[in-house]
């Protein structure tokens, strides 16, 4: 799993660094499959606090 810098729309910036994280923050859920993880456009939000 490649980490990715994630942008969170609260504002938040943090490590993405498994394939399913929540913010810190905000708990916005983030997600990629382990296949695609080496693009960050591949990474989405699921909603909060989803995983």
């Amino acid at each position: 799993m490649m980490e990715h810098e994630i942008h969170c729309e609260c504002g938040e910036v943090f490590k993405l660094k498994t394939v399913v994280m929540n913010c810190p923050k905000c708990e916005m859920t983030y997600a990629v499959t382990p296949c695609s993880s080496g693009d960050i456009n591949n990474v989405k939000c699921a909603g909060i606090a989803y995983a």
